[in-house]
């Protein structure tokens, strides 16, 4: 049996918010308890709001994780420097950037140039995709870290001037019009 003192939080009295309060909880209790069609009127709706709620979190926590890594770029050589042209999946048209060093290795990605360093895991797929390319006397390779259906590309013997095209899925023979 509860005590006056046990509901006074053990302060020694009862005022009479206390005493309605409690009744009033007990009494609701019971009346929900008790009667199942004012429990179906509540439970349904109730569950209904719940689905809801936890359907718009999981498709919330989605959105942001999907980045399209669809993107096509050529890429034009000259003596002492890489010319390259996106066509589709990037924040830039051109870069270019110069390569006269023997062994010349640039780091790229949708947003432009880049420091390979930034990426040594390759897990952030918000970029997009990322890939370095090196040039090697006349030729020119490039590796994908992310976003892309391939992990080398190699042009040999590559000529001054001659536009080379790739994408996300490999080499192409020349740019997709839409």
């Amino acid at each position: 049996m509860i005590s006056m003192h046990m509901l006074a939080g053990g302060k020694g009295f009862i005022s009479n918010l206390d005493v309605v309060t409690y009744k009033t909880i007990n009494q609701f209790n019971r009346g929900f308890m008790n009667n199942p069609k004012l429990r179906t009127l509540i439970s349904i709706p109730a569950f209904f709001i719940f689905i809801i709620l936890i359907s718009g979190f999981v498709q919330g926590s989605d959105t942001n994780q999907h980045v399209d890594n669809e993107f096509q770029l050529s890429f034009n050589p000259t003596n002492d420097q890489i010319n390259l042209i996106c066509q589709t999946g990037c924040a830039w048209k051109t870069l270019s950037f110069e390569c006269s060093d023997e062994n010349c290795t640039q780091a790229i990605n949708r947003y432009g140039t880049t420091v390979s360093q930034e990426h040594g895991s390759g897990e952030d797929s918000n970029d997009g995709f990322f890939i370095t390319t090196t040039r090697n006397n006349t030729d020119i390779s490039f590796r994908c870290v992310i976003g892309c259906n391939w992990d080398h590309l190699e042009y040999q013997s590559v000529e001054n001037g001659v536009t080379h095209y790739f994408d996300n899925n490999g080499k192409i023979d020349s740019p997709e019009t839409e």
